[in-house]
């Protein structure tokens, strides 16, 4: 009953507002959409109004000192009053009240509850009207605005993606789609590749280890902005392929625990990228664009200049004011960590079963990983921090290994060595094995499927076998009955009913022992039958034949069969299970940044958002793969819905002739009453 007192008093306070500013500008309007917002009055104290009689001030609100001080009860219930002064107010009110939601739907440091999500909290049947058409407003389908919450925001913050990937996943992979290709045009576009630095693959660091290859040398380059770096810069003028921009909001979203460590772990060289992200604002309202698409990803605008390629980035940052760019000194990096600390760490946290998890992948189904812009992340991450984690364990392992083929060669090749001299080889071997079962036993806790499919080579046959085996499954079944069955029927022939004068014969009286005879009998094996392949026991000669039948021609066809479908499936899908398992890998490695001190701000590694190059031809490639898609799927809704037309004409067609039927009824009846009544 407070609250509800406090929105009539708002909304009495707004209404006063909009009759004396009916006829006021727009600016106007937004003033009193936020004064409605924060309750501001005359007075510095939003909950106390100034007395029409004496001048006192009096308190108008009612609920105890502790809830007028939560500024997040206030937030989220202005939030809601809004509702109201929406649906009684006119045109100009209307849009800026629009606007203000929709600068707040991302949290941010000042409000950290999204005015989606308090919106969605608020609905109700009565204002379900009202709240409909502020949501088409807000979100508009025009498939150029996508919402994707901010890296920062937590579950509770990030209320939508999860539940619509596992609910709806055909509008989850639409809407990854939309941003599978964010592009970055004009002169925004010249002051990426002139300050970014190029992510090279571990491949071409090893393979160039003074020069790096240039950069139209490589397939699918990945780059990083560094607004002050060493070393030669990309000109923007010799470099002409296109630029898309990825934010690894796609990728994950944090866990709602321990915010004050991630905010405290924060990248300084960050510091220049915010400063790049405001000089661009100011750049954008400094050059007059035109046709101008903004594109607003993690709280920054982006603004795509198609009318503007004459504009270079030195009469762009001419045009603007402002400070100069910081200066990223080597002290500005602070290195806190060095790879000794790393690697203790690393095994410090590998001796607990369980650990705290900062940020979890979103719910991706196999068909999603066809994205560009999620590859471009993972082959990021991979290359940075990822694959430095991966080297790392295998090392050990490979350490391992050798000191097992040292061991073994000793006792192979040397007849004549005492046991003590390798008693140290074989404590180290039994130390690291045991490590390595524990670090087994945590794979096997967390995720079962994380080995061997990080590279491509093996991660193609891997795939294809297991997605062979799952194919397969009924099938053996099936033919684990059937080979049971004749199991059965060899032993009664041959040990329960034999023929008169037949010699003893050699096949198996135990179960398990026939079993793997009538298995083997499959491949040519016949010595458990031999004698009776000679003898004239018509029954066993029948049966034999219907085995091999069952077996050999149809069993075996319909497992080639089986296989080949599943291999020319997994052929197809391999491609994304290589991503999928390369983005759990750094999953687990991003998790264990945050872990080791120090560690997020001696590395580089640690963007919100990326960019990288995509051909034309795979563009277009791309856009007509999901037109295709799109099509397919409407015509699969169109057939359920025209099938559930149909049951409902059905329905109805039934429904008739029972009405039909019923008036004829009535009407024998009525007509056979009268005749009655004269007899």
């Amino acid at each position: 009953m407070q609250s509800v007192a406090w929105h009539s008093d708002l909304k009495k306070q707004e209404t006063e507002d909009d009759q004396e500013n009916d006829e006021g500008e727009d600016g106007q309007g937004k003033d009193e959409v936020r004064s409605a917002l924060v309750g501001e009055d005359a007075t510095d104290d939003p909950r106390e109004e100034q007395h029409p009689d004496n001048g006192q001030l009096s308190r108008t609100l009612t609920f105890p000192r502790s809830a007028e001080d939560a500024e997040k009860y206030r937030y989220e219930n202005g939030i809601v009053s809004l509702l109201d002064t929406y649906a009684d107010s006119d045109e100009g009110i209307k849009e800026a009240i629009i606007r203000f939601l929709a600068d707040r739907i991302r949290p941010s440091s000042k409000e950290t509850a999204s005015s989606l999500e308090i919106l969605c909290h608020a609905w109700t049947y009565s204002n379900r009207a009202i709240l409909e058409k502020v949501m088409a407003r807000l979100l508009p389908d025009s498939g150029l605005v996508t919402w994707i919450p901010d890296i920062n925001a937590t579950k509770k913050k990030n209320p939508l993606l999860k539940k619509i990937m596992k609910l709806f996943p055909e509008e989850a992979r639409e809407y990854l789609r939309r941003i599978a290709y964010v592009p970055i045009s004009g002169a925004w576009r010249d002051y990426i590749v002139e300050n970014s630095i190029v992510i090279y693959s571990p491949w071409h660091c090893i393979q160039s280890r003074s020069t790096p290859p240039r950069l139209d040398k490589i397939k699918k380059p990945a780059l990083q902005l560094h607004v002050k770096m060493d070393g030669p810069r990309l000109k923007a003028n010799t470099f002409h392929q296109p630029i898309y921009v990825a934010a690894f909001d796609a990728l994950w979203h944090f866990t709602d625990k321990d915010e004050s460590k991630r905010k405290q772990e924060a990248e300084p060289w960050w510091r220049c990228m915010q400063w790049s992200m405001g000089r661009q604002e100011s750049l954008a309202e400094a050059i007059p664009i035109q046709n101008a698409t903004t594109v607003t990803m993690q709280g920054t605008t982006m603004v795509t200049m198609q009318d503007a390629t004459t504009v270079t980035i030195q009469d762009a940052m001419a045009a603007t004011t402002g400070p100069d760019p910081p200066t990223l000194q080597e002290s500005t990096i602070e290195h806190r960590t060095t790879w000794w600390k790393t690697a203790y760490h690393m095994l410090r946290l590998k001796c607990h079963l369980k650990t705290h998890t900062y940020v979890t992948c979103h719910d991706f189904k196999l068909e999603f990983l066809d994205n560009p812009a999620l590859a471009a992340l993972v082959a990021y991450k991979w290359n940075t921090i990822g694959y430095a984690y991966w080297v790392f364990r295998f090392f050990f392992q490979c350490v391992f290994y050798a000191l097992v083929f040292v061991a073994a060669l000793f006792q192979v090749y040397r007849e004549h060595v005492a046991r003590r001299h390798l008693e140290e080889v074989f404590v180290t071997i039994i130390v690291v094995g045991a490590i390595f079962l524990w670090l087994e036993v945590l794979q096997a806790f967390k995720n079962f499927e994380r080995y061997t499919r990080i590279y491509k080579s093996v991660c193609k046959y891997v795939f294809i076998i297991r997605q062979s085996v799952f194919e397969i499954r009924v099938f053996f079944f099936i033919f684990a009955g059937g080979l049971v069955a004749f199991t059965i029927a060899f032993l009664h022939l041959l040990r329960a009913c034999p023929m008169p004068g037949a010699l003893a014969t050699k096949f198996s009286s135990h179960f398990l022992g026939a079993l793997s005879a009538t298995y083997f009998i499959m491949g040519g094996r016949y010595d458990p039958i031999s004698t009776e392949l000679e003898s004239e026991d018509w029954a066993f000669h029948v049966m034999l034949s219907v085995y091999f039948f069952f077996t050999v021609i149809v069993m075996l066809n319909v497992l080639i069969a089986l296989i080949n479908k599943a291999f020319a499936r997994g052929d197809d899908d391999w491609r994304k299970d290589w991503i999928l398992s390369r983005l759990h890998y750094i999953e687990l490695a991003e998790n264990l940044s945050y872990h080791i001190p120090g560690f997020r701000k001696t590395h580089n590694w640690f963007p919100k958002e990326i960019y990288f190059t995509a051909a034309d031809k795979e563009v277009k490639e791309y856009s007509k793969e999901a037109l295709e898609t799109q099509v397919q799927d409407l015509k699969t809704q169109l057939s359920l819905q025209q099938k559930d037309v149909e049951n409902q004409l059905g329905q109805l067609k039934e429904l008739l002739l029972h009405l039909v039927e019923s008036s004829k009824a009535e009407t024998n009846g009525g007509s056979s009453k009268p005749e009655t009544t004269s007899d």
